[in-house]
């Protein structure tokens, strides 16, 4: 992976998928790890709003255990609504208040160098979500910042899950706790993942390359990212291969059918010419 410079302040797409066979679907791999840096904070809201409209699952990545400071790593949550757009000139009535918990991924909180045991597991992560769960919800907190995050949190995402993680070792004995704890977010994954889904459509590879380019134009003309227009951008280009691959697809019909110059009956040209 390059040096995280300035240039290369920005969301990796590791290119080897990983299949799923109970989904039948290919997942992705995106990394935003570097949005937490300094180099380039004024680009650290954009960063993370592109995390979440790439993602159907997303990964929070977070030191300690549940407190206050891991809020810190979704503060940009606050930004969410100012950063994308839903509305559009036919429908300029609709809030994203309202729509865009659609649109954003599920959350998976992990927690990093937690100790534990293996035989510990089951016990600790059922507390541990519910203890998140009453975390996020606690509306007693003195810290109105603290509390805004967490009431974002909680109106835009529409499951929070969380685990927890050892602390990497890779000595022979140790280092299969180690695999042990990447296992658990493998299986938090296999679980929650699902197909990228815009207006009610699973995005297949091109619709989903469609989409990125489609928000990344809009950024790069200075303009708030807008879901319903990415969206009217992907069917287009569907619209335009689908017609594409129907005339091709004509014209091999007839190249095939057509070869000899011989009467053919109507029902042969029936049967040659109909939709398939």
């Amino acid at each position: 992976m390059p040096q995280k410079t300035e240039e290369h302040f920005c969301i990796y797409l590791y290119s080897e998928p990983f299949f799923c066979e109970k989904e039948n679907l290919y997942i992705f791999f995106l990394d935003s790890s570097m949005i937490a840096s300094k180099e380039n904070l004024s680009q650290i809201p954009l960063m993370f709003t592109l995390a979440n409209l790439f993602s159907s699952y997303l990964m929070v990545n977070c030191f300690g255990d549940i407190s206050g400071s891991c809020l810190k790593h979704m503060f940009h949550v606050c930004s969410l609504q100012e950063n994308i757009s839903l509305i559009t000139e036919e429908k300029n009535s609709e809030s994203n208040n309202d729509y865009l918990p659609y649109y954003l991924p599920n959350i998976l909180w992990v927690f990093r160098d937690y100790p534990y045991e293996e035989t510990e597991i089951d016990s600790i992560l059922n507390k541990k979500y519910e203890e998140l769960q009453v975390f996020l919800n606690d509306s007693g907190t003195r810290n109105r910042v603290h509390q805004q995050i967490k009431s974002f949190i909680l109106d835009m995402y529409k499951d929070v899950d969380c685990v927890m993680v050892c602390k990497p070792e890779f000595e022979s004995n140790r280092g299969k706790k180690w695999e042990f704890c990447l296992n658990l977010i493998r299986e938090k994954i296999l679980q929650k993942i699902s197909c990228k889904n815009i207006n009610g459509v699973q995005l297949n590879c091109r619709m989903f390359c469609s989409f990125v380019h489609s928000i990344v134009e809009e950024l790069n003309d200075n303009c708030v990212p807008n879901i319903n227009n990415a969206f009217e951008y992907i069917i287009e280009n569907e619209c335009i291969l689908g017609f594409n691959e129907a005339i091709e697809k004509y014209h091999q019909c007839v190249k095939i059918n057509f070869e000899n110059d011989e009467v053919k009956s109507m029902f042969h040209l029936s049967n040659i010419l109909k939709v398939k």
